[in-house]
């Protein structure tokens, strides 16, 4: 019969995984601050009054952006190892959101 996985494989796996996502969340938080002066110079000429509510939702936007990478990161994870329940690549999203 199939063997169940060991907890040292999955830990190993998850741990791997984890570290992954952080390294790309830390990317984006790099890049959006390396453009935040870039885009602040350009909002605060075009428009005057609310350039810091502007800003503010683009980084907003941009670190939700990588977050959503980062689902798609443990949603193929969990595609690539066929865990029982999780059959389809909705199932893997909807998983891998919490």
């Amino acid at each position: 019969m199939f063997e169940e996985p060991s907890i040292f494989l999955n830990l190993t796996l998850g741990t791997f995984v984890i570290i992954i996502t952080v390294v790309m969340h830390g990317i984006a938080l790099d890049v959006i601050i390396r453009y935040v002066p870039r885009a602040e110079h350009v909002l605060r000429t075009y428009m005057k009054r609310f350039w810091k509510s502007a800003i503010t939702s683009l980084v907003v936007l941009a670190v939700f952006v990588a977050h959503i990478l980062e689902i798609w990161v443990w949603a193929l994870v969990y595609m690539y190892l066929q865990i029982e329940n999780i059959n389809n690549l909705e199932t893997a999203l909807y998983f891998s959101t919490s």
